[in-house]
């Protein structure tokens, strides 16, 4: 809590995090790298075990004697198949009643959104043939899914020969305490999405099916069998489902536990255990393993007709038998008794599958990694967004530097318009749109005018609106209209990175593969872009980052690790085929995959592609300028070099509109470079000069220069003003600042400085000093209206009542000169009358409090540490007070922070005593003191000198800050009493004829009297809650620039 709350700790953290920003983020991408890759090493992994108590070792023996039968039926169902050249329903139905079965057939049909080449169908219809044994001794409430694909050709009839087999001998048990349902599909996933629709009465995507006439019980888990020869020499478990969703690990395990036991070969990715771990070779071998493993979950594609149960909590798992050059064979029989056994295992459960692991990765059957030893990779790179965020954040706070020529870029940095960030995520989003939508819907178009097939179409438009988007730089300037800035490109990246991080976060936490292959690419492009970087070199790494190619890097990996390495034509064809399988996957199945990386992924890096191009679009927004031509051929316009001495009073940067007779032009520099600067000469009165600068190659080129006396200035909108010159020919500028609050800003000094120049104008215009001799005081004090006098004392009570010292001093200063008599006395209309209650939030490192304290608006912050020092102990030394968003001073007045009524708050934060250098015997010490000291009687207090603060404090002590004698150190006061001006302010700043003074750091401001928050003096209203200002101002930005004109 004090490390949050200590200012100067946060300070130092932030300081730290972002002087080493750098460095930081490229040990974080490195580290995140380096930990994923070596989760492959066992050592990092855990063993698998079997969560479940019920699918536990038991004593039964796996039994299943038809493993030849099961052949025959094979090879009698494939010549059924092959007669009536596809799935053969009536031989099927016939065989399951046979056996005694409840026998049901489900027809279905799916229009494909365009062709599917790679098994050559554009409609699909078909029939799913699924038979269901009851539980003998149960409620039927329960069931299991054994189901076996009807694939064209040779292919899979073993796996349907043995489905039907186990049928037979499942039928002749009694110890089934769960329904089986025995399904055998047409059209492979498309068919299995069609019953499971059916069976759950929904319709997720479209399809067409008749009712199912037959239901079982709720489904707890599924087995999907894939035999393509009657002998096998291994087993591959496939576990990888739609969207990358994965079954419970306890049915892995099973899996592996039953071929341990029956000596059977078993595979996971088709690559077998080694043994030699410790070895280059066999940590090599559970990498690739791994990678398979990610990159099949990555795709979002279901591997297996197991992969489209996993949506409706159904763990499922696939089970394909390899047939390899390997001496080691399986027959039927073996392969029998492994389903039957894990069927059995499956039927003693009392529950769904929820004791072992949801989210994990498998470099073998026997080692696994958790969700808890792969995310901190993932939280490693995503680390590096947030640290440039931070980094982006702080400088978007800190005020640029000061240029050597005077130039005011010392200004806080104003925030960019919304429609500079707005526009860019608008119209990334709308091209991602695009990129979804369109394909499909062009199809038929783009056959029409070009050669090329419904599928070639889709890909190739999408490929198409891809490459569209690199343009994207190139028209976002013309809806920004001149609003790019430097401040700008840094909140679009501010944004881009919070999107991007919150983006792959939400993507890890369904897909970690996904989402980690996404970080690996997006994260480097992320961090590393800005504006001012080589636009050549770093499109291209912008592009090899981006998400298409990273899904062709994919594709090539993916024929690596799988041992069939492709040229590069082939990759590309590879490549092809994804995109066309993922639009298919989205539409048939609802794979989000296509969906998140074109409306989402896709459109956040074009933002980052956006910001590498930021200036070059902004400089084409600041066209309408003619060719380079001096400024002072513009009538009307004054070229003048600004006097040595002159005082920059503010610069910012603004965009120009010009109308006149002749353009006003500057060579290569765009509307980022121009710079609206006003200044004043302190040795003439009334001198004030409004100068339009450029920088252009590195030097600062004067374009215009304007004498307020000779020009109109109006305030057209909130972030429009127009200047008139007052001479022939009239030439007119119309200004376009950044953001309103710097347009604001700049009113308030152009009014103040526009009214006092045309008030010395219209008394008497200066000559140069070396022409006339300088007015003697006299005359001026006589010369000065009494309207002018009135004007120039509220000013100065209106600077004063603000807190705004500096305006304070410019006021008064223009009084000394004239020599005026000068009264100054507090003005109470505006505070309660005697003590008000403060609500007071105390806090220190470990706890925190709120109290009330009475206290008297006119005391000041070092008198309220006193009070609070007697009334509840607390050392001045180590008090911190914090009113609005300042941090008190002990010489101004709590009326000066905008306390002035009841219920008003403050933060007091407590140091401790070690940090304040306050040692026990000395806070005795001072105790004592304020104790034993009679407070003295209220009397006149001296006025302030240079030297100190107001009054003199006659304790016999200095470790306490001086503090008023007439207020009162108790809670309960005697009323309120008259103060001197010297308790309210520290007239040094007032002493007119002294030297000039370093202005106050301390915010200036009102305090809002509901959120207490400090705004500007000029503000009418709370930026904050929009609370109406207490007391305000006389006349306000537009009335001002009206009476003016």
């Amino acid at each position: 809590m004090g490390l949050l709350s200590d200012p100067n700790r946060r300070k130092a953290i932030t300081s730290l995090l972002t002087r080493l920003n750098t460095p930081i983020c490229v040990v974080c991408y490195l580290a995140g790298i380096a930990w994923f890759m070596g989760l492959a090493f066992e050592p990092f992994t855990l063993r698998t075990y079997m969560s479940e108590n019920a699918m536990g070792s038991t004593m039964v023996e796996e039994r299943f004697p038809s493993g030849e039968r099961a052949l025959a039926t094979a090879r009698e169902f494939a010549a059924h198949k092959k007669k009536v050249g596809g799935m053969p329903v009536d031989w099927l139905v016939k065989t399951m009643r046979a056996q005694g079965l409840e026998v049901f057939t489900q027809s279905f049909s799916r229009n494909l959104p365009f062709p599917d080449e790679s098994k050559e169908r554009f409609v699909v219809r078909g029939t799913n043939v699924y038979g269901i044994l009851r539980a003998p001794r149960a409620p039927r409430t329960e069931a299991l899914v054994l189901s076996a694909p009807c694939s064209p050709g040779n292919s899979n009839n073993q796996a349907v020969g043995l489905l039907l087999g186990l049928a037979q001998y499942f039928r002749s048990q009694i110890y089934w305490a769960k329904d089986i349902i025995f399904l055998v599909n047409e059209h492979d996933l498309i068919g299995v999405q069609a019953w499971l629709e059916g069976y759950h009465h929904t319709n997720i995507t479209g399809m067409g099916y008749t009712p199912l006439q037959g239901r079982a019980g709720s489904i707890q888990a599924a087995l999907s069998l894939e035999l393509n020869s009657d002998v096998v020499t291994s087993l591959d478990l496939v576990l990888e489902g739609l969207n990358g969703q994965l079954p419970n690990l306890d049915l892995a395990n099973l899996f592996h536990a039953f071929c341990q036991k029956l000596g059977i070969l078993c595979t996971i990715q088709g690559k077998l255990q080694r043994s030699d771990w410790d070895t280059v070779e066999g940590y090599t071998h559970s990498a690739q393993t791994m990678l398979l493993m990610v990159l099949k979950q990555a795709s979002g594609r279901p591997w297996g007709e197991h992969g489209l149960f996993l949506r409706y909590h159904i763990e499922a798992a696939s089970i394909r038998g390899v047939n390899s050059f390997r001496q080691y064979k399986t027959d039927a029989t073996s392969i029998g008794r492994l389903f039957e056994g894990m069927v059995r295992k499956l039927n003693n459960l009392l529950e769904r599958l929820h004791q072992s692991y949801f989210f994990y990765l498998m470099p073998s059957l026997t080692r696994f990694v958790s969700i808890g030893y792969y995310m901190p990779a993932f939280g490693l790179l995503t680390t590096i967004l947030l640290l440039r965020a931070l980094d982006l954040w702080v400088h978007l706070g800190t005020p640029t530097p000061v240029t050597e020529d005077g130039v005011g870029e010392g200004e806080s940095p104003s925030s960019p318009g919304l429609l500079s960030v707005l526009t860019p995520v608008v119209i990334s989003h709308l091209t991602g749109v695009a990129l979804y939508t369109l394909p499909v819907l062009s199809q038929e178009m783009a056959v029409e005018h070009f050669p090329v097939s419904e599928t070639e179409a889709v890909v190739l438009t999408a490929i198409a609106i891809y490459t569209a988007g690199l343009a994207l730089p190139h028209n976002t300037h013309r809806l920004i209209s001149g609003e790019g800035t430097e401040q700008g490109w840094r909140v679009l990246k501010l944004v881009a990175l919070l999107y991007l991080a919150v983006l792959l976060g939400c993507t890890a936490l369904i897909n970690f593969s996904l989402g980690f292959i996404l970080a690996v690419t997006l994260v480097p492009a992320a961090a590393c872009v800005t504006p001012h970087v080589p636009k050549a070199l770093s499109a291209v790494a912008m592009v090899l980052l981006s998400p298409g190619c990273t899904i062709l890097y994919c594709v090539f990996l993916f024929q690596e690790l799988q041992e069939v390495p492709v040229s590069l034509a082939e990759g590309w064809m590879l490549f092809l085929s994804v995109i066309s399988q993922g639009i298919l996957d989205h539409a048939l199945y609802g794979s989000l995959v296509y969906p998140l990386l074109a409306l989402l992924v896709y459109p956040c890096w074009l933002l980052f592609w956006n910001i590498l191009f930021w200036n070059d679009a902004m400089a084409l927004s600041s066209g309408g300028w003619a060719q380079a031509c001096p400024a002072a051929s513009v009538p009307g316009v004054e070229k003048a070099p600004q006097s040595a001495c002159s005082t920059v009073l503010m610069s910012v940067r603004v965009s120009v509109a010009h109308s006149g007779l002749r353009p006003l032009c500057f060579p290569g520099a765009g509307d980022d470079s121009l710079r609206l600067q006003l200044s004043m000469d302190p040795n003439r009165v009334g001198e004030f000069r409004l100068t339009l600068r450029a920088v252009t190659s590195g030097r600062i080129v004067s374009l215009a220069e304007f004498d307020l006396r000779n020009v109109r200035y109006e305030i057209r909108s909130s972030r429009c003003h127009e200047l008139c010159v007052v001479k022939p020919p009239h030439d007119t500028f119309r200004f376009t600042f950044r953001s309103e609050q710097e347009a604001q800003e700049w009113a308030t000094v152009m009014m103040s400085s526009l009214r006092e120049a045309h008030r010395v104008a219209g008394i008497s215009p200066h000559p140069p000093t070396d022409a006339l001799p300088s007015p003697k005081p006299t005359e001026q004090n006589v010369a000065l209206s009494l309207s002018a006098k009135e004007e120039l004392c509220a000013e100065l009570a209106r600077a004063i009542q603000a807190g705004d010292t500096h305006a304070a001093v410019q006021h008064a200063t223009a009084l000394a000169h004239h020599q005026m008599a000068l009264m100054i006395q507090p003005a109470l209309k505006n505070t309660e009358d005697g003590e008000i209650s403060l609500a007071v939030a105390v806090e220190d490192a470990t706890s925190s409090c709120c109290v009330t304290v009475k206290v008297a608006p006119l005391m000041t912050v070092a008198s309220l540490k006193q009070q609070m020092f007697g009334e509840y102990g607390f050392h001045p030394r180590v008090q911190r007070w914090v009113i609005g968003q300042c941090l008190c001073s002990d010489q101004r007045s709590l009326t000066s922070y905008g306390v002035c009524r009841d219920g008003d708050t403050a933060f007091l934060y407590l140091l401790s005593a070690r940090h304040a250098h306050l040692s026990r015997q000395q806070c005795q010490q001072d105790q004592e003191s304020a104790l034993l000291a009679p407070a003295p009687k209220p009397g006149p207090t001296p006025v302030a000198s240079a030297g100190g603060p107001a009054g003199h404090d006659r304790r016999g002590y200095s470790t306490l800050p001086p503090r008023l004698h007439h207020c009162s150190t108790g809670s309960s006061g005697s009323g309120a009493e008259k103060h001197n001006i010297g308790d309210i302010i520290s007239l040094e700043m007032l002493q007119l004829g002294g030297p000039s003074m370093t202005p106050s750091t301390t915010q200036l401001g009102w305090s809002c009297p509901s959120c207490t928050f400090i705004n500007k003096s000029t503000r009418p209203g709370c930026e904050i809650c929009s609370t109406e200002r207490p007391n305000p101002p006389e006349l306000g930005t537009s009335q001002q620039a009206t009476l003016l004109s």
